[in-house]
């Protein structure tokens, strides 16, 4: 699988809307951080607390789970710098349920995935990291190498 014949849109997308706004307005590439795109794997669907998620990487599936998040980091790193060469002047991972984790199990699982997926792009753009309901992870959370920090920590109001 490679991003071009599977994804091959989205930069296409990239491209043309870079033609049309021009080089004064930024465009931003996107992913899903390693940790939320396994909770959907694994999950099947959006659910609060991602219980089997969590079962996953109880004490005997440890390593499983670690192979499925460097697994998705290597699919997404090639993702994320077809986005970059098609105009990206950024790129923003959503770990929308990172929050989800104690600082300990954030600090085992997710982000060394997202440190290495953020390793991976090689200093190309910045990279704005997004996490949801994280305000007991945010001293971790600066220290996955990305740009910028964007955190949503309190309900809608």
């Amino acid at each position: 699988m490679t991003p071009r014949a599977e994804t091959g849109f989205l930069p296409e997308a990239i491209r043309r809307i870079v033609k049309a706004v021009g080089p004064k307005v930024p465009v931003l590439g996107f992913a899903a951080a390693p940790w939320t795109l396994a909770c959907y794997m694994v999950e099947g669907k959006s659910k609060e607390g991602f219980a089997t998620a969590q079962k996953l990487f109880s004490i005997t599936s440890r390593r499983l789970f670690r192979d499925l998040l460097h697994r998705i980091v290597q699919a997404t790193i090639p993702y994320l710098k077809a986005q970059i060469a098609a105009g990206a002047a950024a790129v923003q991972l959503f770990d929308t349920w990172c929050g989800e984790l104690d600082l300990d199990d954030y600090n085992r699982f997710a982000l060394p995935a997202v440190q290495e997926l953020i390793s991976g792009l090689a200093n190309t753009v910045p990279v704005i990291y997004y996490t949801k309901a994280s305000h007991h992870l945010l001293p971790a959370v600066a220290q996955s190498g990305a740009n910028v920090f964007e955190a949503w920590i309190g309900a809608w109001t």
